[in-house]
């Protein structure tokens, strides 16, 4: 594996292991699925992230001129494509971000007593100002923070895995009726099909070696969320989930991401004292990864539709970077909430459902492909998120 494909590996990963890691097991718990049926999810989404993700890449091989993946949908399948790829992105992206300034704010508020709007604003600054400085600096902090943290999680699961708390019961008890439950979060923790266009636009190596680096980037997380969720869920007796949520919710100030953090939960019940602190820290390097991730691709996509240079104009700031912090700041209710849903809906629809279309418009006219199965897989991946959409849309209604 070649430097190039390290750093591609990691932007991709960067933004994949995000917030959304610290709350699967207790959301798979609470689901009443089940570590099998939740595990088996994780999986299969991975699977077809990759396939979706490997679609982009054709899209952008297939091109004269490589573009973020609003342009690429749009040059594939039409306009309307492209302006469904963009109101998704906006949807998901700005939601991602507004909850990752909230952590950084709520968090530092609990660490070090400071008003929640000096952490929001310092955690914001590090972050915008990383993405600010351009690909080189996104791509050398977020090599250092991605390593952390997969040391970080790998220490982390050990601990567990090897206290006298882990309990193999824990994780057998299934509801395979209740698997599709846990559909949103875990597509909603693999949505960096964007990052895969801003990747490539940076990329001047082996295309096949690109592609690897992108199906590593989904796959090497899909294996650290079940680890992770293993080890939580190991610890936690199947009717420990709700009195954990509701301890937690009792000190809601404590827990800066929406959904709650499984080391916080350990702790609610009394185990594990000391993992809130390894959630934060752990909770940092996740989300800042993301939300340099994030930003940094918000930017390039903005870049594109508004013809100016990113971090090198008052727009980068004014359209990518201060939204976020404004919401933020706004302390919205029931934010969770309205994230939870947004992310649903816009993940399957920019990471699923118009990448599917676009390998199958790739396929009808005969363009350059990497992924076996033809139109068939394509169908199969299209169907896997349509259904996913349409339960998230039921669920708004």
């Amino acid at each position: 594996m070649t430097w190039r494909t390290v750093h591609v590996f990691v932007v991709v990963t960067g933004f994949v292991i995000g917030a959304g890691i610290l709350g699967l097991p207790i959301k798979i718990g609470l689901s009443g699925a089940g570590f099998l049926p939740g595990a088996a999810m994780i999986l299969i989404s991975a699977v077809f992230q990759v396939i979706t993700a490997l679609y982009i890449v054709e899209a952008l091989i297939n091109m004269k001129t490589p573009k973020e993946l609003t342009g690429a949908a749009q040059e594939v399948l039409g306009r309307w494509a492209g302006l469904l790829v963009y109101a998704g992105l906006l949807i998901y992206l700005l939601g991602a971000l507004t909850a990752y300034v909230t952590f950084g704010g709520i968090a530092i508020e609990s660490l070090t007593g400071a008003p929640f709007w000096v952490g929001a604003l310092a955690y914001w600054l590090a972050g915008s100002y990383i993405v600010w400085r351009g690909a080189r600096s996104v791509g050398a902090s977020e090599l250092l923070m991605v390593f952390a943290f997969l040391g970080l999680l790998a220490a982390i699961v050990a601990v567990l895995v090897t206290s006298p708390y882990f309990k193999m019961e824990n994780l057998a008890w299934a509801d395979w009726d209740n698997a599709f439950e846990v559909y949103g979060i875990a597509v909603f923790a693999y949505a960096a099909h964007f990052a895969v266009a801003s990747a490539y636009r940076e990329y001047t190596g082996d295309l096949r070696k690109f592609a690897w680096g992108v199906a590593l980037g989904f796959l090497a997380p899909g294996l650290a969320y079940v680890a992770w969720t293993a080890g939580f869920m190991g610890v936690i007796d199947r009717h420990e989930y709700h009195a954990a949520f509701i301890g937690a919710l009792s000190g809601m100030e404590r827990h800066g991401l929406s959904g709650l953090p499984a080391p916080v939960a350990v702790a609610e019940l009394g185990k594990f004292g000391y993992m809130w602190a390894l959630g934060y820290i752990f909770g940092f390097l996740t989300t800042l990864t993301s939300y340099i991730a994030g930003a940094f691709t918000l930017g390039r996509v903005n870049e594109e539709l508004g013809g100016w240079r990113l971090g090198r104009a008052a727009n980068f700031w004014i359209l990518t970077v201060l939204p976020p912090l404004v919401l933020a700041l706004s302390r919205l209710a029931a934010f969770e909430e309205i994230l939870s849903t947004a992310g649903d809906i816009g993940a399957s629809l920019f990471s699923g459902i118009i990448p599917a279309l676009m390998g199958m418009a790739i396929r009808l006219r005969k363009g350059k492909t990497i992924i076996p199965g033809g139109i068939p897989l394509a169908v199969a991946a299209l169907l896997f998120y349509v259904a996913g959409f349409a339960s998230g849309l039921t669920n708004l209604l």
